[in-house]
């Protein structure tokens, strides 16, 4: 049997007997052509239409399965101040001294830039890049995590004074060392508060509400620097910039958290990373085509949003920064997210749309893989035994001549007989008798 003679067979087989709608009127024997073709027609746009249905839930499960909604009873809630993080920014004294240590009094003006670089490692690497490379200059060539040790200023020498509502505190009490993709900085949060107080530690309630002042942080530095705020979608967009990072360059900043030593670049490291800072600065979306980072960072389940409203600023002196951080107003709004397609509305939705258009289901599905399987090998091989019944079958009987020629004695002489078999009187149609030729004989 053909294999277009099979799958042929399969397919009828399958019309005549499956439970989906409508393929039993097409495959039916006596049918009409026009009926066929009216049943064809109607099993097309069915499926037609469910397909669509499918995908419909499905881009909707994609790209909306979740719904915001704005309460405005967001009323009697603690809101907590956001953390605030100071990262040394510039210092271009404690450069000169660390360059004078490194490289001698006597050295070339351009090492400064280059440590400020390594130092302050943004992604750029301009000096080490122009002088590095020629041999004009002895350049450092690995270790940058330890220059950078070395230059930033400690604690103790970062703050001046701190206060919260007027009130002042032990600024590196409360401050705690903290890895960013910027360097070292010293990070004020509600979750090191939380800890010094389970610890029985003097801590800072940093809760507003309507029964407390608005939140008001005061700080007095000795360096230049950078406020930030630290979040969970943040630190997941470190974590996937350290990855890339890994997989283009084979290394990562020396200034990357959780970075282990073996993986921070050497100078060939931190040009390729210069090279790439297209690629590893921002984000952008998976349909985009300009460069950019692609992180598949989820924001988290309570996340407050600050908008900074306004920003005064003046000249006090070098390398020295006042700085107030004041919460305008409490919350009046809340934005809440709810899940309205999840996984088992996708399966409902899906499956009600087959079993609405087609009348399937998952066993109907299985169904398909059963008939082309396991029914038409079995249809097959019947058939095949059927039709075996009814082959000419070859017997040799015994035949009886008296002719004169045989020696006038009665031998037995076998022959050779071809008839149709009757499975109905199980016996052989023997012709009608008459006289057998030598040449009919066996030999």
């Amino acid at each position: 049997m053909g294999i277009y003679t099979f799958l042929f067979r399969a397919v009828k087989i399958y019309f005549a007997n499956g439970s989906l709608h409508g393929l039993r009127f097409i495959a039916e024997e006596g049918r009409h052509w026009s009926e066929r073709l009216l049943w064809m027609s109607l099993c097309i746009l069915s499926w037609i239409g469910s397909t669509l249905l499918i995908m419909a839930s499905w881009d909707a499960f994609q790209n909306n399965a979740v719904s915001f909604v704005v309460e405005t009873t967001y009323l009697h809630v603690n809101t907590s101040f956001p953390s605030v993080s100071v990262c040394e920014e510039d210092n271009m004294i404690r450069i000169y001294e660390a360059a004078q240590e490194l490289f001698g009094d006597d050295h070339d003006c351009n090492l400064d830039e280059v440590l400020k670089e390594i130092t302050y490692f943004k992604g750029t690497a301009y000096y080490i890049k122009e002088f590095c490379l020629t041999g004009d200059l002895d350049c450092p060539k690995a270790n940058f995590s330890d220059l950078s040790d070395m230059v930033r200023s400690p604690c103790q020498e970062t703050f001046i004074r701190c206060a919260w509502r007027g009130v002042e505190f032990d600024c590196c009490e409360h401050f705690k060392p903290t890895e960013t993709e910027i360097g070292k900085c010293f990070t004020l949060s509600m979750e090191n508060e939380r800890s010094r107080k389970k610890k029985n530690l003097p801590y800072i309630n940093l809760i507003s509400n309507r029964k407390t002042p608005l939140g008001s942080l005061s700080l007095e530095l000795n360096i230049s620097c950078k406020s930030s705020y630290k979040y969970s979608y943040s630190a997941c967009v470190v974590e996937c910039r350290r990855k890339e990072q890994l997989r283009i360059c084979n290394c990562t900043s020396h200034l990357m958290p959780n970075s282990r030593r073996e993986e921070r670049c050497d100078i060939n490291g931190i040009l390729c990373l210069n090279n790439n800072y297209g690629n590893l600065s921002v984000q952008k979306t998976k349909w985009g085509k300009k460069d950019g980072l692609i992180c598949d960072c989820l924001p988290g389940c309570n996340d407050p949003e600050y908008s900074i409203i306004t920003v005064g600023s003046s000249f006090i002196a070098e390398n020295q920064t006042n700085m107030e951080i004041n919460l305008d107003r409490l919350p009046s709004e809340r934005y809440k997210r709810n899940v309205v397609r999840g996984r088992l509305d996708l399966v409902v939705s899906m499956g009600g749309a087959a079993g609405l258009f087609v009348g399937a289901s998952l066993l109907s599905f299985v169904e398909i893989f059963y008939f082309f399987i396991f029914r038409s090998r079995e249809n097959s091989t019947a058939n095949s035994n059927e039709s075996d019944k009814f082959q000419p079958k070859v017997e040799v009987v015994t035949v009886t001549s008296s002719s004169k020629i045989m020696n006038r004695n009665s031998v037995n002489y076998p022959a050779k007989i071809i008839n149709l078999y009757n499975p109905q009187i199980k016996k052989l149609n023997f012709p009608k008798i008459g006289k057998l030729h030598t040449s009919e004989f066996l030999p």
